[in-house]
């Protein structure tokens, strides 16, 4: 026990004394201080975590030689705590929350002794190091002191290993020394010759008069505009503390001497130097160019007097940030980085969590730099007292960080790299260590270079990482694609070609109805370089269209019969058209929009039914990079934007699927498509040129789970391709107790689109292990997919996203960073996109072509160049390729791709709408919608009804919020992360509902649309619903009324009411197993029992005479608006 006769002394800063002197007699309190900003995140976190391993613990080992008195080394312990009140601390939380180390007069200190001597000297290193293992994890509970304890082992007649460990909040690295020298002074009776201690209460009374103000304003200033938090992957997955592991690498003394010239010349600090470093490691790691990291500063203010010699907690951990501009070289960034640190220098004292809610943020870091420059010298320590001989000194400490970097300068200046085991590999930890090195030579070898010319990869990593296009080492057999049709007509005349539940065509009827269609239009003028226009439903008719324009060398635009009229006029303006060809629904609708188009309007042709025999037919004209196809896609200006795809690009694709597919004639595929879709190209034309059978399907059938999957046996379907929000319906509909369908003759389901998650792989697998995924991933720029991933089992899936895989032939995958620089492998980045692919760019743009179709530095074509896709990937060492996110404010909706400023400059056009703000928010089943925010006097049924009529339906939002202004950054940008949430629950003003199947039905229709209530009145696509969530309607009412309702009855009756009296008056409805065939048939010929596919005209408008609560804040459409069902799921 350690008697403390010292009177009390309270600090007048903490707590008021006592309340009556006789409880004073009774208490072992003796003072009441308060806590450094680094010990208060300490508490919180020692507090927060109840684990055995402590990983706040500090250690010093000290093996001794010579006599060793150990009662007297104990007694010096004793009076080491005397001296410096401070170690006998506990932590609390006061009743009111605020935190205090509470200092007891006296306190036991606990001693460990262990006699080792009867051991092998084998033996005796394994106890040992055991004992120093186990006393450096033992958990220290903060509120029981002391928090330091100490262990003696003997393991010679005159040698012993001393063990000191205390908790981090009791002294810093800095006073370990000091600690050591004065209890070995004390140990030898010279006592007496210890200088008096400078209080340790004293630092904490001069950190309460630093200027708080004035430190608010700095770090508030310094921490302006920042992107984000700079977080490494880390943490151990299962939330339990474990302690670091590390890499050490030890720099050559020359090339220390050599940093230690280069930074007195620059005016720098070595610090400054490790720091700009390691913000370049972390770049790499993290794929930002803003980089936030912790540093420890030694928080000893110079201006007090004995700091140099005071022990307790100084330091503290303050953020780094370091701006890599890549047009600045790291001279300048250097040395803007010094003048940063050099500012903060009187504001060292702020609290971290203070600093953060400065930044607007949470956590702004999770990597931590220690640059120890503490007086903890072996030498000085070899003769700690007469008789004794200090023979192997190590100091471990630890971090809860899950990367951290400590450097420690000398002769050769050494830098431990730290690591959370369960978070990266020794390996890993090496590859960090050994960037940081080359990085520290390139800023002294080329200082005055700007930043993004700077090699990121070591010496030979960039032919690992550089995924350059490849293809066949044979000739391509494919040239063309209308002249493989042809040959196919030729050698099978009467194989089933296409089939859409209507028509059927042999190759012979396909090749000698799309070559008569070729011949009309190369007779009215019509061949390469022109753009055809094909507004039809999707069908037989619309694979002539495609097939006859492309044999007249000519390039198609697919139209959509269900966007507005506004917008096909728009389009066929922007293409220039030659001439519009219609099938007969869609005739007048093509007349319409044409005699819109401003200048010459295209003439319109109808599409029939004539045939010419394949060999009376000239050959199909077009060369390589004449124009396959134009498609059209959201753009950021408010302009749809027409991506050019050449025909050597299009058969490039086309033969990637064949190859990865293992596509032959044996097969049949669907086209489920919307024809606007580029992912409808390959649908359509890699059954035709493999020989195969391609299914044409409506959109009602595309949009439906259970018919669409209900193909596949009855028609011998091999590979069908989704989008991974209609598989997720899907399996929520077999998890709810649909019929699960067979799918014994698929191959291989195709999934694109979207991001693919692993839990609908996992999902999918519990269903059909047998039948792989394939996970594609492609631009519209660069002909469709780039990537293929075959996923074959979970075990696959190591990340919460599946892969996008590898290249497909001929295509280069290039990950770089903002300088164009190639990233190592792990790294974020933005994907880049070379090879035969790439698009010629976009029609009649050359600016927006200029900006993502740049020189490809990386091919050894002349002229060659790559397409920057905008998304941000990194590839994994197995040279997979995983998608992370969007640079920009393009969204994906049901696989469409949206840029955001489409539909905000649609929305600003409406008036008495001053400005406007569209985002994508997640329903409870993580899938996008988008939601618009207005300014002005303008009513959201106004709002949604001028972007109705000129955008397509996915581009219209489903709620609306209206706003006083729209929030901004400092910056003046719209501030996306203050947009408010729209209110989902104000459903239900209408009638109640009146029987129990109303009931059910109204409750069906809440939860699929996540509302609380919904009336009997209200229409499911006027609050919000869509194609797919009809789907999980029907599933829902299959649980709830154990009935099965078809789709379209949904599309005809989207209300409770309406759907309850249809119901009512139908006949039992058939289950889907009864309708479906059983058995899978032979290349099926029209007939009345076949599916048929509806037209393409709108399905449904929602039409209603209850006058709906305004739609702000709601997942809403007003009745103006027109729901249609898409295809594909979309």
């Amino acid at each position: 026990m350690v008697p403390v006769n010292a009177p009390p002394n309270t600090a007048a800063t903490t707590v008021a004394p006592p309340p009556s002197s006789a409880r004073a007699k009774r208490s072992n309190l003796s003072d009441v201080l308060p806590l450094t900003p680094l010990q208060e995140g300490l508490l919180f976190h020692a507090t927060y975590t109840d684990q055995e391993l402590d990983v706040y613990s500090i250690q010093l080992v000290l093996d001794l030689e010579g006599p060793l008195d150990a009662e007297a080394l104990e007694a010096a312990a004793d009076e080491l705590l005397i001296r410096h009140p401070n170690l006998r601390a506990a932590f609390r939380y006061r009743s009111n929350g605020d935190p205090v180390q509470l200092i007891p007069r006296a306190i036991e200190l606990p001693w460990k002794r262990a006699d080792l001597r009867s051991l092998s000297p084998a033996e005796q290193e394994r106890e040992a190091d055991r004992i120093t293992d186990e006393e450096r994890v033992r958990a220290f509970d903060v509120a029981r002191p002391p928090l330091l304890r100490f262990a003696l082992l003997r393991t010679g007649e005159n040698t012993h290993r001393m063990l000191m460990t205390a908790h981090q909040m009791l002294f810093d690295g800095w006073s370990m020394p000091i600690v050591v020298q004065e209890l070995f002074v004390l140990y030898g009776g010279r006592g007496d010759q210890l200088p008096p201690v400078t209080p340790y209460k004293s630092y904490l009374t001069h950190l309460s008069s630093r200027d708080t103000q004035g430190g608010e304003d700095t770090w508030r200033r310094v921490l302006d505009g920042l992107d984000g938090p700079t977080l490494v992957p880390g943490g151990s997955q299962d939330g339990k503390a474990e302690l670091p592991e590390r890499h050490i690498a030890r720099l050559t003394v020359d090339f220390t001497t050599r940093l230690g010239e280069f930074a007195r010349e620059r005016g720098l600090t070595l610090n400054t130097l490790v720091q700009g470093a390691w913000a370049r490691v972390l770049a790499n790691l993290t794929g930002q160019r803003d980089i936030v990291f912790g540093s420890t500063v030694s928080g000893r203010p110079p201006e007090l007097p004995g700091v140099e010699t005071m022990v307790g907690m100084f330091i503290n951990t303050l953020p780094v940030r370091v701006d890599l501009d890549p047009a600045k070289s790291y001279g300048q960034i250097l040395a803007e980085l010094q003048n940063q640190q050099t500012e903060l220098l009187p504001h060292q004292h702020m609290s971290l969590n203070e600093i953060q809610r400065l930044a607007q943020s949470g956590e702004l870091f999770n990597t931590v730099l220690v640059f120890e420059n503490y007086p903890l010298d072996p030498d000085a320590m070899a003769d700690p007292a007469p008789g004794l001989r200090v023979t192997g000194v190590q100091a471990k400490d630890a971090t809860h960080y899950p990367l951290s970097l400590m450097a420690l300068p000398g002769e050769r200046l050494r830098l431990d790299v730290h690591y959370a085991p369960s978070s990266y590999s020794a390996e890993q930890a090496a590859s960090v260590s050994d960037r940081l090195v080359h990085t520290l030579r390139k800023i002294v070898d080329e200082p005055d270079r700007p930043f993004a010319q700077l090699d990121a990869l070591l010496p030979g990593e960039q032919r690992k990482v550089l995924a350059m296009p490849s293809g066949p080492n044979f000739p391509d057999e494919l040239n063309d694609v209308v002249q493989r049709v042809r040959d196919f007509a030729r050698r099978m005349p009467d194989v089933q070609a296409v089939w859409d539940g209507e028509t059927e065509l042999s190759y012979a009827e396909l090749a000698g109805r799309a070559g008569a269609l070729s011949r009309s239009l190369a007779e009215r003028g019509i061949g390469p370089g022109a753009l055809v226009g094909v507004l039809a439903a999707p069908g037989a008719r619309f694979v002539t269209a495609v097939l006859g324009v492309l044999g007249s060398g000519a390039g198609y635009v697919p139209l959509d019969v269900n966007a507005p009229d506004a917008r096909i006029t728009g389009l066929a303006e922007d293409a220039g058209l030659a001439l519009l060809l219609a099938d007969e629904a869609h005739t007048e609708q093509g007349a319409r929009c044409a005699q819109e188009v401003a200048g010459a309007a295209p003439p319109v042709v109808t599409l029939d039914d004539r045939y010419e025999e394949p060999d009376s037919l000239p050959p199909p004209r077009g060369a390589d990079d004449d124009l396959a196809y134009v498609i059209f896609t959201s753009g950021s200006t408010g302009k749809p934007k027409g991506a050019m795809v050449h025909r050597r690009g299009m058969i490039n694709h086309l033969l990637a699927k064949v190859e990865d597919l293992n596509l032959v004639a044996a097969d049949g595929l669907v086209h489920n498509a919307p024809v606007t879709f580029d992912i409808s190209v390959w649908q359509m034309l890699c059954p035709l040129v493999s020989g195969g059978r391609l299914r044409v399907v409506g959109p009602q059938i595309a949009a439906d789970p259970a018919e669409l999957f209900g193909l596949v046996d009855a028609e011998r379907i091999t590979v069908l391709e989704v989008v991974p929000s209609l598989l997720r319906t899907a399996l929520d509909s077999w998890d709810e107790g649909a019929r699960i369908p067979e799918l014994t003759s698929l191959r291989r389901l195709v999934v694109t689109g979207e991001a693919l998650p692993s839990d609908l792989c996992e999902r999918w697998f519990g269903y059909f292990p047998g039948i792989p995924l394939v996970n594609a991933y492609g631009p519209t720029e660069c002909s469709d997919d780039v990537t293929h991933a075959l996923i074959r089992t979970s075990r696959e899936l190591v990340s919460v996203r599946a892969p996008i895989g590898t290249a497909v032939r001929n295509t280069g995958l290039y990950v770089l960073g903002d300088g164009l620089q190639p990233l190592p492998a792990g790294v974020p980045g933005e994907l880049y996109v070379g090879g035969t692919g790439v698009g010629r760019g976009y029609l009649n743009d050359p600016r927006r072509t200029s900006h993502v179709f740049i020189a490809d530095p990386f091919s050894t074509q002349p002229g060659a160049r790559m397409y920057r896709t905008g998304d941000r990937v990194l590839q994994h060492p197995d040279g997979r390729l995983e998608f992370l996110e969007r640079r920009d404010h393009q969204v994906k909706i049901r696989g469409h791709r949206i840029e955001l400023g489409e539909i905000e400059a649609a929305l600003r056009g409406t008036p008495g709408v001053t400005d406007a703000a569209v985002d994508v928010t997640k329903d409870g089943r993580g899938e996008g919608r988008l939601v618009g925010y207005l300014v002005g006097e303008a009513e959201p049924e106004q709002a949604s009804a001028t972007v109705s009529a000129l955008l397509p339906e996915y581009m219209v939002p489903t709620a609306y919020v209206r706003l006083d202004a729209l929030p901004l950054t400092p910056n003046g940008k719209v501030d996306r992360k203050a947009l408010p949430a729209p209110e989902l629950a104000l459903a239900g003003s209408g009638r109640a509902p009146r029987n129990t199947r109303e009931r059910l039905l109204c409750r069906a229709f809440a939860e699929v649309l996540e509302l609380d209530e919904v009336s009997v009145d209200e229409d499911f696509f006027a609050l919000g619903g869509q194609s797919l969530l009809a789907t999980r309607l029907v599933s829902r009412i299959r649980s709830l009324l154990n009935t099965e309702v078809p789709l379209r009855t949904i599309f005809e009756s989207p209300t409770p009411e309406g759907l309850a009296d249809r119901l009512t008056r139908s006949a039992p409805a058939k289950s889907w197993s009864s309708t479906r065939p059983t058995t899978p048939t032979p290349s099926p010929p029209p007939s009345p029992a076949a599916p048929s596919a509806p037209s393409c005209a709108p399905t449904h408008t929602t039409t209603t005479s209850t006058p709906h609560p305004p739609c702000r804040g709601r997942r809403a459409r007003p009745s103006c608006c027109t729901r249609t069902i898409c295809s594909c799921g979309r």
